[in-house]
């Protein structure tokens, strides 16, 4: 059983009100995002897993869950992305 203790949420804001993001977009804001995480991971050498959640929309958000053997390394890795 995988346990998540770290939890990181995208959200796209829009000044038109709507719920739409291109999809070529948002792909790319994620693997750039992604590759963020993966070079602090490799840096710090924490494994992890990440994992999208399932969430009720109210916009446009993504919750991404992450797993891996260090909880504590991963939540310092999070909240250095973060501060970026």
């Amino acid at each position: 059983m995988i346990k998540f203790e770290n939890k990181l949420e995208l959200r796209y804001y829009f000044n038109d009100k709507s719920n739409y993001i291109d999809a070529m977009i948002r792909q790319r804001c994620e693997k750039e995002v992604l590759t963020m995480i993966r070079a602090l991971s490799d840096l710090l050498d924490v494994k992890m897993t990440i994992y999208c959640e399932p969430c009720p929309q109210v916009g446009y958000r993504e919750i991404w869950s992450v797993a891996g053997g260090s909880t504590r390394s991963i939540s310092v890795l999070l909240n250095i992305l973060c501060r970026c």
